[in-house]
C-alpha cells in the first residue's frame, strides 16, 4: 500500500479532485495548509514588505490519499497533469509506503480496507 501527500495551490484543487474521482479515486482527505518551499520568491516578499506588510506562507492545499501499489502512478499522473500550471509553486508529491490499514468499525486489515 502507499500514501501520496500531494501539496498543491488552492486554486487547483477541484480539478485535481473532480479528475480523480471520475477515475474512480475516491477516497481522499483535504486539508487546507500554509507553507513555502525551496524557492521562497524573494521578488515577490520584498514587493510585498514595500508595502508594509509581509507574506512568508503561501495558502496550499494537501491532499492524502491512500492506495494499492500499482494504483500510485496512475494517481501520481492525474494529480500532475490537472496541479501543474508551469509556474513556481504548483506543488510537491510525496509517496510513502503504509506498512498497516485497519478499518476501526470491524478490525477488518490490509488494503481490502481501501
Amino acid at each position: 500500500m502507499k500514501k501520496i501527500e500531494a501539496i498543491i495551490r488552492k486554486s487547483r484543487q477541484d480539478i485535481v479532485q473532480e479528475s480523480l474521482w471520475k477515475r474512480g479515486f475516491t477516497g481522499m482527505t483535504v486539508t487546507e495548509v500554509i507553507g513555502s518551499g525551496s524557492t521562497r520568491r524573494n521578488d515577490y516578499l520584498a514587493e510585498v514588505e514595500q508595502k508594509g506588510y509581509r507574506i512568508d506562507l503561501r495558502p496550499k492545499v494537501k491532499l492524502e490519499i491512500f492506495c494499492n501499489d500499482e494504483d500510485a502512478e496512475t494517481i501520481i499522473g492525474i494529480i500532475m497533469s490537472n496541479a501543474c500550471t508551469n509556474s513556481v509553486g504548483d506543488g510537491r508529491i510525496f509517496v510513502l509506503n503504509v506498512e498497516e490499514a485497519i478499518r476501526i468499525r470491524t478490525g477488518e486489515r490490509g488494503e481490502s480496507i481501501l
